[in-house]
Parts: structure tokens; sequence; C-alpha cells
């Protein structure tokens, strides 16, 4: 059993960094310049050539991807611009939402689907 366990273990490790590979890439590929949204309208390329710099937007991509997972190992998810917080503090936020919902659905959610499997029974044959 120990040994499924680290199979199933070492065969999630690839997907994970694909999908964080390309979730950045997503991000970082997008059209557009973040700095310059951040900065606004009125900003002077000074000013978004600091905010660059800040963000480290200035380097390559791939320095910019190690920096990234570097930050998400150590439980750093980032910041909301649009928000003004940090994201690991939204998340925190929502947790207890999602998990009360996780839990109704996860015990009440099978309801619908016994539901429906009985009326199929009933029903078999009839339906076309």
């Amino acid at each position: 059993m120990l040994q499924f366990l680290l199979r199933r273990i070492l065969a999630v490790l690839p997907v994970l960094f694909v999908v964080s590979l390309v979730v950045f890439l997503i991000l970082r590929l997008a059209p557009g310049d973040p700095a310059a949204v951040i900065a606004g309208n009125s900003a002077t390329n000074e000013d978004i050539a600091k905010i660059q710099v800040q963000l480290g937007l200035d380097r390559s991509i791939p320095v910019q991807y190690g920096i990234w997972m570097s930050n998400v190992f150590q439980g750093d998810l980032g910041f909301s611009y649009y928000l003004n917080k940090p994201v690991t503090e939204l998340h925190c936020a929502t947790r207890r939402a999602y998990t009360v919902l996780g839990f109704w659905h996860r015990h009440f959610g099978h309801l619908d689907c016994c539901t429906a499997g009985h009326a199929g029974c009933l029903a078999h044959g009839r339906l076309a």
C-alpha cells in the first residue's frame, strides 16, 4: 500500500509542474503590460519602468517562474492589486464558506443522483 501511494505521489508531481507552468505562462504572456495597468493612464515611462523592476518583470521568463514557484512554496500567493490585499488573506477569508459548501454538497448532493437513478429504474423500457 505504501508503495502504491508513493507511485501515485510521484506520478502527480510532473502534472503539478506542467499545470503550474501553463498557468504561469498564461499570466505572463497575456497581452498588455501589468506595470502599465498598475501605474495608470497618467504614468510616465519612468514610473512604469520602476514598477517593472519592483515586480521583477524586467527579468527573463524562466527567472520569473523560479521566483514565483519559490514564493508559492513559501505560502506567498502574491498580491491582488484589484482588491488591494494579499491573495493568501483573501483565500483564508473564504475558506470557511467553501468548506461548509463542500460538506453539504458531499453529504446531500447524492440525493439528486439517487432520486434520478430510482426514477430511471422505475421507467426502464418506457422512456425512449
